[in-house]
């Protein structure tokens, strides 16, 4: 009789355990528009805020330098710079109605505000006619072209970097101005940045399709960082700040947005084939090797593709 029962109670729980949902390996839903509205809103805050910080420090980290042209101040000016550039980087990854023209415009064109080899009396600086004052520095910035730039993080970049500290040194008069441009600069930078806390990040409701387009442009933007290899060229590290912003887009993308779950609702392939190139980019970066960033190029421009013909199918629908 016990054999019975026992055998009796084993067939009870094998039919209870037959009768349970199958597991779906499939991600929870993505937040609905009012919640990602809240959550870049947020996001932008919290980045805004640490950027702001970090550009004061390079307000400072410059003008200290510039005082006293010491070796350690000269290191902490350019780890201030890497800081701070890095940091408003990220807030780029998020949907955003400004010109950060006056914040992050390159490639700078080194002769239309210093001296350059064969040319000793090019640029602002060896210009007596043009005062080195704030609005003078706005108003010549990009004047006839996208390179004639005298504003943002890369004007400061081509001082900490690539230009002899000598020239930074002296009574002369051209070496006055140059520091004055320096120092021009970088309050400017900050009050830029500062001016971003009084603007509304972006409209009050915005969604996933529309937030896809601009993730596609910043990847666009990333390849194209890749092939021209300026962006950074200053303080050679093209390739490190290709790896923060894949970084800041494989968090964006998987994590503080939520992307991942919004395209395995409307395309699990799509959604699939981009996690899986995520993580042979992640993979990849690992390397030290200095062509790893040829390498990413056509990984990237299949994120592209993809979120392309995602953008194209959400406007058709």
């Amino acid at each position: 009789m016990q054999t019975i029962l026992r055998f009796l109670f084993l067939l009870i729980c094998l039919s209870l355990a037959s009768c349970e949902p199958e597991i779906s390996e499939k991600k929870d839903k993505a937040m609905n528009e009012r919640k990602l509205s809240e959550i870049i809103s947020l996001e932008h805050n919290k980045l805004l805020k640490e950027t702001t910080q970090k550009i004061s420090l390079l307000e400072k980290n410059t003008k200290k330098y510039l005082e006293t042209l010491s070796d350690e101040d000269y290191s902490e000016w350019q780890e201030a710079w890497r800081s701070a550039h890095e940091s408003f980087i990220a807030i780029t990854f998020l949907p955003m109605n400004e010109n950060f023209s006056e914040i992050e415009a390159w490639p700078l064109t080194p002769g239309f505000i210093d001296s350059i080899e064969n040319y000793p009396y090019s640029g602002i600086v060896n210009d007596s006619t043009i005062e080195i004052t704030p609005d003078v520095l706005k108003a010549q910035h990009m004047i006839t072209d996208p390179s004639e730039i005298s504003l943002g993080f890369h004007v400061l970049e081509y001082y900490a970097f690539e230009r002899k500290r000598e020239d930074l040194n002296g009574t002369e008069e051209v070496n006055k101005r140059r520091r004055a441009l320096i120092s021009i600069v970088s309050e400017l930078l900050v009050k830029e940045i500062k001016a971003l806390e009084k603007e509304p990040p972006m409209k009050i409701d915005i969604s996933y399709p529309e937030l896809i387009t601009h993730i596609k442009d910043r990847v666009q933007r990333i390849h194209i960082e890749i092939r021209s290899a300026e962006h950074c060229a200053f303080s050679e590290s093209t390739g490190e700040i290709v790896r923060y912003q894949l970084m800041v887009f494989n968090e964006i993308f998987n994590n503080t947005l939520e992307i991942d779950k919004y395209l395995e609702e409307i395309s699990p392939d799509s959604s699939d084939e981009i996690e899986s190139l995520l993580k042979e980019i992640k993979n990849y970066n690992t390397s030290l090797e200095t062509s790893y960033l040829e390498g990413l190029i056509p990984k990237l421009i299949r994120i592209e593709q993809i979120l392309s013909d995602l953008e194209n199918l959400e406007r058709v629908s």
